[in-house]
């Protein structure tokens, strides 16, 4: 059983006896309805900044996320441009008849 500090916030009367167990959870379920509407419930302005914090960390998660990923795109869409180029050039000059000395292309 969960103790909780301030267990008449949350409709439990002690004083109850145990034989009575419904009767407190129809009283219970009946409290959290008068603090509902449409079937949500009615949040503290605490639940609701913590909400609005966790979406917008969450957003911000997700934007960092999307920018590294395409931050990550590019570079390897710059990489392959520069092999074709590189690729191109080459057999460009080789039908010029350049001849160009062989250079590792390790980066």
């Amino acid at each position: 059983m969960i103790v909780r500090k301030n267990p008449e916030a949350f409709a439990v009367d002690h004083s109850l006896p145990k034989s009575r167990s419904n009767e407190n959870i129809t009283y219970s379920d009946n409290k959290l309805k008068r603090h509902s509407i449409g079937g949500h419930l009615m949040r503290s302005p605490e639940d609701y900044a913590a909400t609005k914090i966790q979406a917008e960390i969450r957003g911000f998660l997700a934007r960092k996320h999307i920018r590294d990923m395409k931050k990550e795109s590019d570079k390897a869409a710059t990489r392959i441009q520069s092999n074709i180029r590189g690729f191109l050039t080459r057999k460009h000059l080789e039908k010029e008849g350049i001849v160009l000395s062989h250079h590792s292309n390790d980066h």
